[in-house]
């Protein structure tokens, strides 16, 4: 019968739990500076599309001589609604009830003279402390929800 040589060994226990240990503090340190910056990134598609949305309101006040009182004659036909659409991660237009919407873009009021956009967050993004709703108006005037520092959000 042959016998195992004796210079192989295996892990320990004790080594294995200590490099999770040190796995797991790698992570609790990681993940909140990864998340931060992945709703900032997300916050930025939704300040994309509002300033997009805004130049199709240009466009369309230079056409008509009026701004667009639904964003379905801006060009948004996927949305479900004609005030207002959802954009995923990847800055397309998805269905009201999607898993994967990050951001409701509405146009809440316009009139001949002015728009108002807003950026709601939704599902995970809507843990976005820093910024709970962007705006743009047709004079470029950007806000945010709440009494929150504008500059930090846009």
């Amino acid at each position: 019968m042959l016998k195992p040589p004796r210079d192989i060994r295996g892990f320990t226990l004790i080594e294995v739990m200590i490099v999770v240990v040190i796995v797991s503090i790698l992570l609790m340190v990681a993940l909140p500076g990864y998340q931060h910056q992945l709703r900032k990134t997300r916050r930025n598609i939704a300040k994309g599309k509002l300033v997009e949305a805004a130049a199709l309101q240009e466009q369309f006040f230079v056409n008509n001589k009026t701004y667009a009182f639904r964003l379905s004659y801006l060009g948004y036909t996927d949305a479900d609604n004609d005030n207002d659409f959802m954009v995923d991660s990847d800055a397309k237009v998805v269905a009201d009830g999607s898993r994967s919407r990050i951001y409701l873009i509405r146009l809440q009021s316009s009139d001949q003279d002015e728009f108002l956009l807003h950026a709601v967050p939704q599902l995970s993004q809507a843990k976005d402390a820093q910024c709970p709703g962007l705006s743009l108006n047709q004079a470029g005037q950007k806000g945010v929800a709440g009494s929150f520092d504008t500059e930090a959000c846009w």
